[in-house]
């Protein structure tokens, strides 16, 4: 079992992530898993440009942080429906402590942002502090 335990095919959590109208910063959804060599993280976060986005480790917390913009360009009259959220959005996560994020792969395509983060093997030291991790 790994550090993320839950039951076969049942969802951590079922409420939606997305803030109401009256929250300020809203908690961006995450999809955890690990293989045998290295823990993945996923999230989805279309519109978001890597300059806009700041991920880091902090004392075994991974904090995944940024800012969706609207269009300054479309006038806000005449909305049928409202659903995008725009503004802050933050997510932090334990990691265990047999990773190396010195290594860690992150990538920014087609609107998920995928970090491969390579699990230390039990004949080595374990951790690494922490540190900014680059988007490529």
């Amino acid at each position: 079992m790994g550090i993320f335990p839950k039951k076969e095919n049942q969802p951590i959590k079922t409420e939606s992530n997305w803030p109401s109208a009256n929250q300020e910063v809203a908690e961006l959804a995450l999809d955890i898993f690990e293989t045998d060599k290295e823990f993945v993280v996923i999230a989805p976060i279309a519109g978001i440009t890597k300059e806009d986005l700041d991920v880091s480790v902090s004392k075994g917390m991974l904090t995944i942080r940024g800012q969706r913009k609207q269009d300054k360009t479309i006038e806000k009259k005449n909305y049928l429906y409202e659903e995008c959220f725009w503004g802050q959005f933050m997510r932090r996560v334990v990691l265990p402590d047999d990773i190396d994020i010195s290594v860690t792969q992150a990538d920014l395509k087609n609107g998920l942002l995928i970090l491969k983060i390579p699990k230390i093997a039990q004949s080595q030291d374990t951790g690494t502090p922490g540190g900014k991790i680059k988007v490529n």
